[in-house]
C-alpha cells in the first residue's frame, strides 16, 4: 500500500508540475504588449492685426480681430502663430515647419471645387531637432501683403472671364519625424494652423477664419515587455514542463522495476520452495578454471541435467536482481543465470514445474545428515545413502550377505516412499 501511494504521489507531483509549467511559460511567452503613444495640439492658436494704409478715416494703424475691413484699405495682415504639441512619453527626432500662403479660386452658385488654386511660400522650411522630449512650441510671425494677393486672383478672374471667388488661406505647415522612447517607429505628423480671409470683395465681414488641430491622435505599436524577467519567466515555465515529464518517465520506470523485482522475487522463492530437496545455497559459487561451462536458458533444462548426472544443484543470490544456479560435475559446470527479465520471457513451459512433475522414474534420495559412530563400528556411515534397483541373484562367490530390512527400514525419496537396499562397505562382511 505505501508503494502504491508513493507512485501515485509521483503521478501527483508530475502532473502539477506540467500544468504549473505551462501556465508559466504561457505567461512567459506573452512577453509582448500594445503600447499607445497619443499627442495633442490643444492650445495651438493664431492671432492677426490688420494693418491699415494711409487714409482719412481711420486713426489707428491697424484693426483688431473681428472687426469688419475695407478690402482697398488693407495695407498688409500681421499673423502671430503659437503651435503647441504634447506627447504621451518622450520623443526624439526632427520637426520641419514653415509658412505658405495658398490662393484658391472657388466655384460659385453652389459649386464645390476650384478653378486654381496655387501655394506661395512666404519663410524658408525650418528645422528642429527634438531629444528625448514629450511637447515642443512653436512661435512664428508673418506679414502678408494682401492687396498682392487680391490683385493676382483678380488677374485670374478678369483672364479667364470667370464668376469666382477667392480665399487666401496662410498656414504654418508643421511636419514631425519623431520616434518614441518605446513606440519605435516613425510618429509622421503633418499639421497646419490656418487663418482665411477673402479675396476680391469690397469688405472683409468679420469673414477671417482661424483653423487648429483639436482632435487627438493616437498611434499603437507592440512592444517586448521586460526581455530579462520574462526569458525567466519562459526558462522557470519550461523547467516545470521538462521536471513533469522527467518525473512521470521515472515513476513508471520505478514502477515497472518494482513490478518486475516483486514477481522476480516471487518466481525465485517459488523455485526454491519446489526444489529445496536438491538445492544447495552457497554464499559463493565455486571457481570455474579448468572447467568446461555451459549456459542454459531455463531452470527446467538444469532439471533435466540433475536427472542425468544425480549432482545438487547450487543456488547464489548474486543481488536483488538476479541469482545462479549451477550443476558442477568433474570437468563439465551447467549455468542457468535467473535474472529479473527472465521471469518475462517465455522459455517454454513458463508455469514451475513441481518436484514430481520434473523428476524421471529413477528416484533420488534426499540429503540426510551423517549418523553419529558408534564404539563398535570404526567405519564412518556414509553421509548420503542411495537406493538400489533389485538385483538378479549373483554367483556364491560374489554375493555379500545383506541385511535384513524391516518397514522401518523405508526413506522418503520425493515425494514417494520406497523400502531401502542396505549399502555394504566393499570387503566388509554384513554379519
Amino acid at each position: 500500500m505505501f508503494k502504491e501511494r508513493k507512485y501515485v504521489l509521483g503521478y501527483i507531483i508530475a502532473i502539477l508540475a506540467i500544468v504549473l509549467g505551462a501556465f508559466v511559460a504561457a505567461y512567459g511567452f506573452n512577453d509582448t504588449t500594445l503600447k499607445n503613444i497619443s499627442y495633442n495640439e490643444e492650445g495651438s492658436k493664431v492671432n492677426y492685426k490688420v494693418y491699415l494704409k494711409e487714409n482719412d478715416y481711420f486713426n489707428d494703424k491697424y484693426l483688431g480681430e473681428g472687426e469688419t475691413y475695407i478690402a482697398s484699405l488693407i495695407d498688409y495682415i500681421n499673423i502671430k502663430y503659437n503651435y503647441t504639441i504634447k506627447f504621451s512619453e518622450k520623443v526624439s527626432g526632427d520637426y520641419t515647419y514653415n509658412i505658405v500662403a495658398t490662393i484658391f479660386a472657388n466655384k460659385k452658385n453652389g459649386d464645390s471645387g476650384s478653378y486654381w488654386h496655387k501655394d506661395y511660400k512666404i519663410t524658408d522650411e525650418k528645422t528642429v531637432h527634438l531629444d528625448n522630449q514629450d511637447s515642443f512650441l512653436i512661435n512664428e510671425e508673418t506679414n502678408v501683403n494682401y492687396g498682392t494677393y487680391n490683385q493676382i486672383l483678380g488677374g485670374f478672374k478678369k483672364e479667364y472671364d470667370l464668376d469666382t471667388d477667392g480665399i487666401l488661406k496662410v498656414s504654418l505647415v508643421v511636419k514631425n519625424k519623431l520616434t518614441g522612447e518605446v513606440y519605435k517607429e516613425q510618429i509622421g505628423i503633418n499639421s497646419s494652423l490656418d487663418l482665411s480671409i477673402p479675396l476680391l470683395e469690397k469688405a472683409v465681414n468679420a469673414n477671417i477664419s482661424v483653423s487648429t488641430p483639436t482632435n487627438p491622435e493616437t498611434y499603437t505599436t507592440t512592444v517586448k515587455r521586460n526581455v530579462l524577467l520574462f526569458t525567466l519567466i519562459k526558462v522557470v515555465g519550461l523547467g516545470l514542463i521538462i521536471f513533469g515529464i522527467i518525473k512521470v518517465i521515472l515513476t513508471y520506470m520505478d514502477y515497472k522495476r518494482n513490478n518486475h523485482n516483486n514477481k522476480y522475487i516471487e518466481e525465485l522463492n517459488k523455485i526454491l520452495a519446489n526444489y529445496d530437496s536438491i538445492i544447495a545455497s552457497v554464499v559463493k559459487l565455486p571457481e570455474l578454471d579448468g572447467v568446461n561451462v555451459v549456459d542454459v536458458t531455463s531452470f527446467e533444462e538444469l532439471l533435466d541435467v540433475y536427472n542425468e548426472v544425480r549432482m545438487p544443484i547450487n543456488h547464489c543470490h548474486v543481488n536483488n536482481y538476479e541469482s545462479v544456479f549451477m550443476i558442477i560435475n568433474d570437468k563439465m559446470a551447467w549455468r542457468y543465470v535467473f535474472e529479473i527479465n527472465s521471469v518475462f520471457k517465455p522459455t517454454g513451459n513458463t508455469e514451475v514445474l513441481s518436484l514430481t512433475q520434473t523428476v524421471v522414474d529413477e528416484p533420488v534420495a534426499k540429503l540426510v545428515e551423517p549418523e553419529e559412530k558408534t564404539e563398535e563400528s570404526t567405519e564412518p556411515t556414509p553421509e548420503i545413502i542411495e537406493t538400489q534397483p533389485v538385483q538378479e541373484e549373483k554367483p556364491a562367490e560374489e554375493k555379500m550377505e545383506e541385511f535384513t530390512t524391516t518397514e522401518d527400514d523405508s526413506i522418503e525419496v520425493l515425494g514417494e516412499t520406497k523400502k531401502m537396499e542396505p549399502i555394504t562397505e566393499e570387503g566388509q562382511s554384513t554379519e
